[in-house]
């Protein structure tokens, strides 16, 4: 825990900058308590909860924040800060998991800062995931670079799977070009004051963004607000897609604006306006529900049906890369368009929000199709929903390895006491497709594997696979993902 009144910054990397480069060995910052850090602007010491920071020229390498809470903070609660002195400073390979960031920008010496997580300059391969951040005095997540030429933004950023809501300003906000390229995908953004997420770039470089499956829910608090705003566009445009978004205004708001026409690809996004009214504004021109599907086919103007607004998150429970998902599920959906709705953007992106923090074989799809938003909605049909009723007393199933896999995959089991068993590989639809084991096992560990044949010698097509075993015990099931 750090807890202090004027320290130079809550915890640091490289703060006050080392003269050297960090290029080595893993630097963590882990399980940390971080708060009440403030500035004193009489001696030039402007605060932040974690900083990772770099001068002259430098680069440092290899960091990870995992699972810190940082509240009540000067500035930003977590800055990846490479300095304003020289445009070379650089910082590679960086992860922020599982962090908690809340009530920051607390001096008043500090007006017009207070962010959740930032990055600024020249940030490479960043990783920002399953962080809930709300409640901060500016932006949960604000992209920016020193506004000069030569200074670059953040390169091979990923933004995926938080929850960003309560921000006094915006939830995502991209401002000025400096050549970057980053992901968006996988996030709750929710009832943040003005807008979801805001891309503004006033330099002449490029820009290169994927915005993807993310759910955005009112995210304003007055009227003319936008939840996705692209403005002031000064950069060459490589790549702005924005695809199996749930975009859900209020009534007094807008989902989606484009002031310079710079959207490269879209597809398969809900836009909905309780009420209705405009949906979608391209460079003046305005669609409702009557034109959309004249600017996007695949679009959806219905209510997304979330299961229920009354009970949004507030966190994450479990632990990552077992059972780690959102507190509640109220802006999850069970039906409507957003279920088999969305588009196939590949296995790079096919971990939801309830299911890329968890091991075995979640991912996307679940059913017919990809789903539309940060959920991906999950049933099992056919084979009486025996994933629920798992009795392991006489065995223990283990995750296939490796999963997702193409090829073949390896499943090991134990057995307590001699028994029949039988391991048994199903379809999506219950339908068995090949047996592994039948036969007596007596007590100890045992493997198999399975390369994508059926019982009748058939290659099967890629996609989600159920193995099941069973004896006098009860029975287990797991899933896995089999690619081609």
């Amino acid at each position: 825990m750090v807890s202090s009144d004027w320290v130079t910054t809550g915890g640091g990397i490289n703060w006050p900058h080392v003269q050297r480069d960090l290029t080595g060995a893993e630097k963590v910052v882990e399980d940390c308590l971080i708060h009440d850090v403030y500035s004193r602007q009489s001696l030039n010491q402007y605060e932040y909860g974690i900083v990772i920071g770099n001068s002259g020229g430098r680069t440092v390498k290899n960091i990870k924040i995992l699972y810190c809470k940082v509240y009540n903070i000067s500035r930003s609660g977590i800055c990846n800060y490479m300095g304003n002195d020289v445009p070379t400073n650089k910082s590679i390979n960086v992860i922020i998991r599982g962090c908690e960031v809340y009530n920051t920008g607390k001096d008043p010496d500090t007006a017009g800062s207070g962010s959740g997580i930032s990055l600024k300059n020249h940030v490479v391969d960043c990783i920002i995931e399953y962080n809930y951040i709300h409640d901060v005095k500016v932006s949960g997540i604000p992209i920016t670079i020193h506004p000069h030429p030569g200074y670059r933004g953040a390169e091979n950023a990923i933004i995926r799977h938080n929850i960003i809501r309560n921000c006094n300003q915006i939830g995502i906000w991209a401002l000025n070009g400096g050549n970057k390229s980053f992901e968006i995908y996988g996030n709750l953004i929710m009832n943040n004051k003005y807008k979801g997420i805001w891309l503004l770039s006033t330099l002449a470089d490029t820009l290169s963004v994927k915005i993807y499956n993310n759910t955005l829910y009112q995210n304003y608090a007055s009227s003319d607000y936008y939840e996705i705003l692209i403005s002031k566009n000064e950069s060459i445009v490589t790549c702005m897609e924005i695809k199996n978004n749930i975009i859900y205004a209020s009534s007094s708001g807008r989902p989606l604006t484009d002031m310079d026409g710079v959207i490269t690809d879209h597809s398969n996004n809900i836009y909905y306006r309780p009420g209705g009214g405009e949906l979608v504004n391209i460079t003046g021109t305005s669609y409702s529900s009557g034109n959309l599907s004249s600017w996007e086919p695949t679009a959806y103007s219905d209510s997304p049906n979330f299961k229920d607004t009354s009970n949004l998150p507030t966190g994450f429970k479990g632990t990552f890369g077992t059972d780690m998902e959102p507190n509640s599920d109220g802006l999850s959906v069970e039906s409507g368009a957003a279920i088999d709705n969305g588009a196939d953007l590949g296995d790079l992106y096919c971990g939801a929000i309830n299911f890329a923090g968890k091991s075995g074989g979640f991912a996307r799809p679940q059913g017919a199709a990809w789903d539309i938003g940060a959920y991906e909605y999950t049933t099992v049909t056919g084979i009486n929903d025996f994933e629920g009723d798992n009795v392991v007393n006489e065995y223990c199933l283990s995750q296939n390895y490796p999963n997702p896999f193409n090829g073949s995959t390896e499943i090991n089991y134990k057995v307590k006491k001699t028994e029949f068993v039988t391991l048994k590989v199903y379809n999506i639809l219950g339908e068995e497709i090949t047996f592994l084991v039948n036969e007596f096992h007596p007590a100890g560990n045992y493997s198999v594997k399975w390369d994508g044949i059926d019982k009748n010698g058939n290659n099967m097509a890629a996609g989600i696979y159920f193995y099941k075993i069973q004896n006098g015990g009860g029975m287990e099931t797991k899933k896995m993902v089999f690619l081609k």
